[in-house]
């Protein structure tokens, strides 16, 4: 919603904001969660912009109805929720039923606030418990859609005009995690999906984020899929930073040549990513590839798995990493050995690794895990050295969460930081990319969040 119009859509959100607040003030009997934070993602040479924002609500955790008030680039923005037992609405860039990324804003990933839209969104429906179904439209949309949910498990949408959709489910258990969270308009689609199973069962795990499995028995598969990876060009070095739409189409693809366009026309569609590791006993498995426009990545790797019990520990690593350039029907094998130490204390978990290949190339990994009862820290840090152009390297060490890319191309170093309490999230991504002149091409990624109850 933007203060430069009042828009006839719009006016239900001052409904839902009016009575939200009016319900949850300070005098109702329930506890109210009040929050007020600040956010920004970007790049300071690219522009660092984010806005502030107060929430007024229940808690969280519980069925709720509240109220998100942001400021934003001298505009403002309102969504709102309000729910009882005879009919539910919920409204604006914020807030909509169940826990869903549907028609998200990709640039902005979710945090401490849900995802923001590419549109205010309406969603109306009555007797909520009785899982009728409910209707939904948006600003430009013709006519309405519908949509069922229930509570944070299942949601499911669809405008039969535009052909818009979307569907997310989730589940939870002591030993396994499934979540699946997908949208698409016509043919177009995006989204995230993951499974999780752990032999002794999770406790307080969250569902999207890295967490030390403290030497356990799992299973992990995760599978991702963003439109503008079909876009990317190897050779012309695009990097894969998000349209303010995902879903939008690349306008210059028309300035390529005949047969760029034929490789971009074949290859539509198919830019995936995907990563199956794992742990049995002592020894941890990882197999991931990604398809990204005319370039694909594979990685295989079989290494030892740090038991649960403090100490140092030796690390030993065999790794195969195969990599495809579709329009010159090139592929390129290197085979990998790494050693290096662990330790592990109570809290916290350091592995150093280096890795040589039959490129040749070496490289040096730095990965750490350090948690307090305040905060918890995620360091990466990958040097590389290779004599051929056309590498890659692999991070995990940022949460997939947080948009960043899981394969580097050209990678000769690179850093991830992710720190997170209950007040502040960083996630800090910094790449040196080698071009085919030699050059050095540094790219970078910032997210702040910040947050205060009162």
């Amino acid at each position: 919603m933007s203060s430069q119009k009042i828009h006839p859509f719009q006016c239900g959100l001052f409904f839902i904001a009016f009575f939200s607040i009016a319900v949850f003030c300070p005098l109702h009997g329930d506890p109210v969660d009040r929050r007020v934070g600040v956010q920004g993602s970007g790049w300071a040479e690219g522009g660092f912009s984010g806005p502030l924002w107060i929430q007024i609500g229940k808690d969280e955790q519980s069925e709720r109805s509240g109220a998100i008030l942001e400021w934003q680039e001298r505009n403002v923005h309102l969504s709102g929720v309000f729910k009882n037992d005879v009919f539910e609405v919920y409204g604006g860039r914020r807030e909509l039923p169940g826990k869903t990324s549907f028609y998200a804003d990709s640039e902005h990933p979710p945090g401490f606030l849900p995802p923001r839209r590419r549109d205010d969104l309406l969603f109306v429906r009555p007797l909520p418990h009785w899982l009728l179904p409910g209707l939904f439209s948006a600003k430009h949309l013709s006519g309405p859609g519908f949509y069922v949910s229930f509570q944070n498990a299942f949601f499911f949408a669809y405008h039969p005009s535009v052909k818009v959709w979307g569907i997310t489910v989730r589940s939870t258990s002591q030993r396994t995690a499934c979540i699946f969270d997908f949208e698409g308009e016509k043919k177009e689609f995006q989204g995230y999906a993951s499974f999780r199973w752990t032999a002794e069962g999770m406790t307080q795990r969250s569902e999207r984020e890295d967490v030390s499995d403290d030497g356990r028995t799992f299973f992990k598969l995760e599978a991702e899929r963003r439109p503008y990876w079909d876009r990317f060009r190897y050779r012309e070095e695009r990097y894969d930073e998000p349209e303010n739409s995902s879903l939008e189409r690349d306008e210059t693809d028309r300035s390529l040549d005949v047969s760029d366009r034929s490789i971009v026309n074949d290859r539509r569609y198919r830019s995936f990513s995907s990563v199956a590791s794992g742990a049995v006993g002592p020894l941890f498995m990882l197999a991931g590839g990604m398809d990204r426009g005319d370039v694909a990545f594979r990685i295989v790797t079989l290494g030892r798995n740090v038991p649960a019990e403090p100490g140092w520990y030796g690390l030993v690593e065999a790794s195969t990493l195969q990599m495809q350039l579709y329009r010159e029907d090139l592929m390129y094998v290197e085979r990998r050995l790494g050693i290096g130490l662990a330790r592990r204390s109570r809290l916290s978990l350091f592995e150093s690794i280096v890795r040589a290949g039959d490129s040749p190339s070496i490289g040096l990994e730095l990965r750490g895990s350090f948690r307090s009862e305040a905060v918890t820290m995620q360091p990466v840090l990958i040097l590389s050295s290779s004599e051929r152009v056309d590498t890659f390297e692999y991070l995990s060490g940022v949460s997939e969460a947080e948009r960043q890319s899981r394969f580097i191309e050209r990678a000769r170093y690179a850093f991830g930081l992710r720190l997170k309490s209950d007040s502040v999230r960083t996630v800090l991504l910094f790449t040196g990319r080698r071009t085919e002149k030699g050059s050095i091409k540094e790219w970078g990624y910032l997210r702040l969040e910040y947050q205060k109850r009162f």
